[in-house]
This record gives C-alpha cells, structure tokens and sequence, in this order.
C-alpha cells in the first residue's frame, strides 16, 4: 500500500505544460498560470504555449480577465516527471455594441431637457436685438444712426476684449 502526504518538500517536481485555448480550439495568449502548492505563477507566451513547475495532486489556475478562472488537477499517478495537456477556458464576457450614458432616467427627460427654451438675460437680449438692427440696415444699404454705429462698435470691442486669447 502506498500512502502520499502534503509535504510538498519530498514530492517529485513535474514539468506540466500545454498549450491555452478558447472553447472553440483557437490559441488563447497572456494566460496566467499558478501552482497552489507550490505557489508560484508564470504565464502562457504570446502562442498560448505553457510550462510550469507543479508535484501530484496538485491544483494550477489558469486566469484570464473576460474568462472563466479554470483549475486543472495534476494526476497522481503520473508515469514520467513531464505531463504535458492542453488548458481550454471558457469565455466569460458579453461583447455590448454600443452603449449611451444619460444623466437622466429616461430618454424622454433628456430630450426635455435639451429642447427647452434658455432664458437670457435684458442685456444679451437688448445686444442681440441691436446687433440685428445694425446687420439688417447694413443689408438693406440703409444709413446706421450714429448711436446704432457707435453702440455696434463698442460691442465689438467689448467681445474681443472679453475673447482675447481664446480659441473659438
């Protein structure tokens, strides 16, 4: 009769490698690998191809992040020091397409919220009203009063002063 232990000291080292793949036979890269008993990790090379140092018995995790965490139990009756077998994981994510943020429950509130009217103040309102007067006298080739020419120019100068340095 033959009675194995836990210490891991006294166990034979295994050389367990393989390759990653997905659960439809395609190479999986980047795969971490680690050895509970042993505690220690290495990783799958950029073909999916892994070698680690493991005893019997033992359990290796295999993660991945967007797969399922998988766990592979080394045999104990193993014939050489080398075990070699392939690892598939499964995937564990769900690629979403397009995703849009509001900060608001609903559509319907956004939308609401978007197409309401701004309200202005006097003072943009009385500029925009003079601005327009002076822009549709200068098309009709209408003379400006000069109040209207001088209120138009100190506008100007006053949005220039206020944007100087800006990019628009």
């Amino acid at each position: 009769m033959v009675v194995r232990g836990q210490e891991v000291d006294k166990m034979p080292g295994i050389k367990i490698g393989g390759l990653t793949l997905d659960e439809s036979g395609v190479v999986v890269p980047q795969v971490g690998i680690y050895s509970f008993k042993f505690q220690s990790g290495s990783t799958s090379d950029s073909h999916g191809a892994f070698s680690i140092i493991s005893t019997p018995g033992d359990t290796v995790l295999f993660t991945l992040q967007g797969y399922r965490p998988t766990l592979l139990t080394i045999p104990m009756d193993l014939p050489s020091t080398k075990y070699f077998t392939d690892v598939y994981i499964v995937k564990d994510t769900i690629t979403i397409e397009e995703v849009t943020v509001f900060p608001f429950k609903t559509y319907i509130e956004f939308k609401e919220d978007v197409t309401k009217a701004k309200t202005i103040s006097p003072e943009t309102e009385n500029m925009n009203f003079n601005i327009s007067l002076v822009r549709q006298q200068l098309y009709y080739n209408l003379g400006a009063t000069p109040g209207e020419g001088y209120r138009f120019t100190i506008q100007q100068m006053a949005y220039d002063a206020y944007t100087k340095g800006q990019l628009h």
